[in-house]
């Protein structure tokens, strides 16, 4: 279970339907890498050297090619990661989250009250374990979708206000979590479009409509062209992915509606990021992506093929950065 517990606290159960317990927490003030100190050469140019550790941390996701020594890159990486967390909870404080979406791996949570509504939390469901079931998915889409086939999405350990399952808001500690961009599921708009065509036929039916007839209906093209567009615009994303030496071994392309959907802009939301989201980025613009968002089924293609680091975009990245820069630059020390 992804789920673990911190400290003696009272424990919160927040849902019944899926018997899910966590122990009640707090929001700390936490300072990321207290007390760890790195020595630079007294003629190192700081500011160069952090900018180009933050280069290789986006583009790479570790520190293992600015020539380190392995202990050092292990602290730097950790120091890293706390600071993610801590900018992560710090942007989700003050929002209130609740269950939302049971898939086959995890369990979603969404924004019920608060702000950044376009981001969801998710975790494995009860029988699944992290670093069994869902690690090197996720650590291969992490660094090698890229943000052209990869929503943004983070890897945290944060306290997260969550409604419990007497609708309650409470404080809980919550390791291994997914914060991901939310995205128009391409399910969500393919099954609406289905019911949509099914009833016109079934009307049909009942008025005695011909066959033929029925198919020239003006509805019934509009709605082929847009599931020949969708199926269109994952093709050319699943070309992409594959050709990153990256495949989806949920079934491939036949779990498209599933594991893929649509980025949304917040312009053109139409508030459900459902059907009418969908036509309000059709109506607005050409540009529309699809991006992959459940990544437990990710694998390499080829095992004796390095994939090329294309490292998959953080959720709040401006803010993320911000807290990695500021944290190397109090750790890194000049030598006098």
């Amino acid at each position: 279970m992804m789920i673990e517990i911190e400290g003696r606290a009272k424990k919160i159960k927040l849902s019944s339907i899926f018997n899910i317990d966590a122990e009640e927490s707090a929001f700390v003030n936490r300072r990321a890498g207290e007390g760890i100190e790195l020595t630079l050469p007294a003629d190192a140019h700081k500011e160069a050297i952090i900018l180009n550790m933050l280069r290789t941390y986006n583009r790479d996701g570790d520190f293992s090619s600015i020539g380190v020594s392995e202990k050092t890159r292990v602290l730097l990486e950790k120091v890293i990661k706390e600071s993610t967390n801590n900018t992560i909870e710090e942007k989700l404080k003050n929002s209130v989250f609740t269950f939302w979406r049971n898939g086959t791996t995890f369990l979603v949570l969404k924004i019920l009250e608060g702000e950044h509504e376009n981001v969801v939390v998710k975790f494995a469901r009860p029988e699944k374990d992290f670093g069994r079931d869902i690690a090197e998915g996720y650590e291969t889409a992490k660094i090698g979708l890229g943000r052209d086939c990869s929503v943004s999405m983070t890897l945290v350990d944060i306290n997260l206000r969550v409604r419990d399952a007497e609708g309650v808001s409470r404080v809980v500690f919550l390791k291994n979590v997914l914060v991901q961009e939310r995205v128009i599921v391409l399910k969500d708009v393919l099954d609406i479009l289905r019911e949509r065509k099914d009833s016109i036929k079934s009307q049909c039916r009942i008025k005695n409509i011909p066959n033929s007839a029925v198919q020239n209906d003006p509805e019934i093209k509009k709605i082929r062209l847009e599931e020949k567009k969708i199926k269109s615009d994952f093709g050319n994303l699943y070309k992409n992915i594959l050709s990153k030496n990256i495949e989806d071994k949920d079934d491939g392309p036949l779990a498209m509606d599933r594991n893929y959907g649509y980025r949304n802009f917040p312009l053109y939301a139409g508030g459900d990021y459902g059907i009418s989201d969908y036509f309000s980025l059709r109506r607005h613009t050409e540009e529309m992506n699809v991006l992959g968002f459940d990544f437990d089924s990710i694998r390499p293609r080829r095992k004796n093929v390095e994939i090329k680091r294309d490292r998959a975009p953080d959720v709040f990245p401006a803010d993320i950065n911000t807290g990695w820069k500021k944290i190397l630059e109090r750790i890194l020390v000049k030598r006098a």
